[in-house]
């Protein structure tokens, strides 16, 4: 008898173990701390809430094209860039509840949410970032630019990690095009 209800009891606690989806974390809430694992968790019926966070890539294309959104270097050169940022949140238990924090668990499931939620914010960093150098730094060393601008993202965004940023299109405008537009901006 006692076999059988030790049985009975193990039976139902492995019911209640969750274990998320390849390329997944789960996040459960309730009695006692908040728990972020890519293993398996026990949720309790009643105790416990669980949810899945998705940890794969979210892609963000910026364009910053044409006389009316161009970018400006630091010796006051307009140009064109069409960027790809790759994001996604780290794996690690206390990244994901950094992340959760700072954005909300759907958010973070949301794909047009998420990158409705950072596209400023990475603009506004890729501006910074391009002002701060010269047109010839950016063209000729683009890894720096790229660098700098994940390390910027990376404060600006706590959990997400930055996992690769891709520059599709890099021109500067012509000459007689941006003397004109750079003495318009200023």
């Amino acid at each position: 008898m006692s076999i059988a209800i030790a049985l009975l009891i193990g039976g139902l606690l492995l019911a209640c173990v969750r274990t998320p989806a390849p390329g997944q974390a789960l996040v459960r809430t309730g009695l006692g701390s908040t728990r972020a694992t890519t293993g398996s968790v026990l949720v309790l019926p009643g105790v416990h809430q669980s949810e899945s966070l998705d940890l794969t890539l979210t892609r963000i294309p910026l364009s910053f094209r044409g006389p009316n959104n161009p970018l400006i270097s630091a010796d006051q050169q307009l140009f064109d860039l069409e960027i790809s940022l790759f994001f996604r949140v780290s794996a690690e238990e206390s990244a994901i509840l950094q992340a959760i924090n700072h954005f909300s668990a759907q958010t973070l499931n949301d794909e047009p949410a998420l990158v409705a939620a950072i596209s400023d914010d990475v603009a506004q960093s890729i501006r910074t970032i391009a002002g701060n150098c010269s047109w010839s730094q950016i063209q000729s060393q683009p890894d720096d630019f790229k660098s700098s601008l994940s390390e910027r993202l990376t404060i600006l965004t706590p959990g997400l990690a930055v996992d690769s940023i891709a520059l599709d299109h890099i021109d500067k405008f012509p000459p007689d095009i941006s003397s004109r537009q750079s003495t318009r901006l200023l």
